[in-house]
């Protein structure tokens, strides 16, 4: 009887073997939480802060005296740059991780909207609104919902996807709220230079809140808890179908109603 007690451990030991992985799992869930939080909050200061250039053009062009095409073409620029540089997002999400390349993206957008406010030629507009805001542009909320949403919430990356894409509308329904409100009130200099700030501040705050490293495990976490489909293959031309229905919600919502509308409503005083 003394051999058996001997070989079995105490109860200390045992207490803080049992709650090692209980530690353990906690401190993984709130790192999951916590860059969940910091990507929604990136999300929505992100898509609240793209809306104010295609919201300031007419006040821009009427105040500066420009054709409407050097407003207008900016606009149409940062959405093709932001629709070629996902892929390359995608990727940088894989190999750099969501930390540094939320912190990059958010810096680029806050100082393209704050050097826009002195814009004096067409080819300022093209490089700050055109490339810089579409740069930004290209770490979408669908990029991400799909990279984060989908690989760190594996049990529900359903509801993690609606979740993270539903923020984008907040975002750009608020950002239109208040920049149309600010613009009649303080001119569009004043907005211009908020949203950077905003934007600014919430940089900062994602890399506060996301550990470093965190994204590079998300490659090997993905493969858990996910359902097996080795040797199923989508059908021919069912990948070229869904880019032709993408590419004409895109145009339709993002081209002509996200971008254009607002110009128009602004042009027309209805704001």
């Amino acid at each position: 009887m003394q051999v058996v007690m001997r070989g079995m451990p105490s109860s200390r030991f045992a207490q803080r073997a049992a709650a090692e992985p209980s530690l353990a799992h906690l401190q993984a869930t709130y790192a999951t939480r916590s860059t969940s939080a910091a990507v929604a909050l990136a999300i929505f200061v992100g898509c609240g802060a793209r809306v104010i250039p295609a919201l300031l053009a007419i006040p821009v062009q009427r105040d500066l005296n420009w054709p409407e095409s050097y407003v207008a073409g900016p606009v149409a620029l940062a959405v093709a740059v932001s629709a070629l540089g996902s892929p390359l997002a995608a990727w940088g999400l894989l190999h750099v991780g969501a930390r540094s390349l939320l912190f990059v993206s958010l810096l680029a957008l806050s100082a393209s909207l704050a050097l826009s406010s002195f814009a004096t030629s067409a080819w300022h507009l093209l490089l700050f609104w055109g490339i810089g805001v579409g740069l930004s542009g290209s770490l979408s909320a669908f990029v991400l919902a799909a990279m984060i949403g989908l690989r760190q919430h594996v049990r529900h990356c359903g509801t993690s996807f609606g979740l993270f894409t539903s923020i984008q509308c907040l975002g750009s329904a608020a950002g239109l709220l208040l920049a149309s409100w600010a613009t009649e009130v303080f001119g569009w200099h004043v907005v211009v230079n908020a949203g950077a700030a905003i934007t600014l501040a919430a940089a900062f705050v994602v890399v506060l809140m996301i550990r470093p490293g965190r994204g590079r495990m998300w490659r090997e976490s993905s493969t858990f808890d996910r359902p097996s489909y080795v040797g199923v293959t989508p059908r021919k031309g069912v990948i070229g179908r869904i880019a032709a229905i993408f590419f004409i919600c895109g145009a339709s919502t993002t081209g002509l109603i996200d971008s254009r509308l607002a110009m128009l409503c602004m042009g027309t005083g209805l704001n």
